[in-house]
């Protein structure tokens, strides 16, 4: 940012951004044009007033134009992660969240590290959730942002009769897949999957709900016809305490994969009795979104619509 008179024509992608650097603040002429990738999260207004530009894409598909002879996907200069320290074989975590990092990792030219010592970035369980220092280019200390939890929303009546209904829906040994928003979050609180047994789960993100249906054993993948006896995801979101830490820590049970593995259309349609529940945004018909509601609240009702 300090350098914005000398550089020019650089591209700057954020991924689902919690903090502001200053990166929607303005205009910066040829110096910076940044894009908003997957989610707007707090530069959802920046996007809406024009001052930053969005790519919408399917998670799985992200890198398609790579392997498609009508388009030429430009590539990755540089890429900037958050891992762990390394353990004695060389391997860093990238912690609780993967999604793309390994994915835009094998692919950028250099590879930047913020190396954070936190105990959410040393988990280690199976699957791709890590990465060899060897493919790391620089390494730099990670100083993390404080920021203000906010506060949870509480479930009114209405989604406690979307949580009657979808336990309605769910039955012993389907496999799950829960997007994100109140509506989704408020299901397993208000115990939409009670005296359900033997449940799965193959899903983008696992929350501390899902987490709590795997202590409890509700959740153990015992019928899954891929991955099973595992649960698979992208990452966790949400864990916070030590103890919720620890219990993922070395945990076999869970399986974390690039994004581009789990949200595989073909992967999802080989599940038996796969069962997804998600809200849906609103989008008009030139691609542009509206003000994220997450971030500006919305009702129950309009989430569900």
């Amino acid at each position: 940012m300090d350098r914005k008179a000398e550089l020019k024509n650089v591209t700057l992608m954020i991924r689902q951004p919690h903090y502001d650097l200053g990166w929607f603040q303005g205009d910066f002429g040829d110096s910076f044009n940044v894009v908003l990738d997957t989610q707007a999260g707090i530069g959802s207004k920046a996007l809406n007033e024009g001052r930053v530009d969005y790519i919408p894409f399917l998670t799985s598909l992200r890198f398609k134009d790579e392997h498609s002879s009508l388009r030429k996907m430009k590539g990755i200069d540089v890429v900037m992660l958050v891992v762990s320290p390394p353990d004695n074989d060389g391997f860093c975590s990238f912690g609780l969240y993967l999604s793309h990092k390994r994915d835009y990792a094998k692919r950028a030219k250099k590879v930047l590290a913020e190396v954070s010592g936190v105990p959410s970035m040393r988990v280690h369980m199976p699957g791709d959730n890590r990465i060899h220092v060897s493919e790391i280019d620089f390494f730099v200390e990670h100083v993390p942002a404080s920021h203000k939890e906010e506060s949870p929303k509480i479930p009114g009546e209405t989604e406690k009769r979307i949580a009657e209904h979808v336990s309605t829906l769910i039955h012993d040994g389907d496999t799950l897949q829960l997007g994100p928003g109140l509506v989704t979050s408020s299901l397993i609180p208000l115990g939409a999957f009670d005296n359900k047994n033997d449940l799965g789960i193959h899903s983008p993100i696992i929350n501390k709900g899902l987490l709590d249906l795997v202590r409890r054993g509700i959740i153990n993948g015992k019928y899954k016809n891929v991955n099973t006896n595992r649960s698979v995801s992208g990452g966790f979101r949400g864990i916070r305490k030590t103890e919720d830490i620890d219990f993922i820590d070395g945990n076999q049970h869970f399986e974390v994969r690039d994004m581009t593995y789990v949200n595989d259309v073909q992967v999802i349609a080989s599940h038996e009795n796969m069962t997804a529940i998600n809200s849906v945004l609103a989008v008009d018909l030139s691609g542009r979104l509206p003000l994220i509601p997450w971030e500006n609240g919305c009702s129950a009702e309009q989430e569900a619509r």
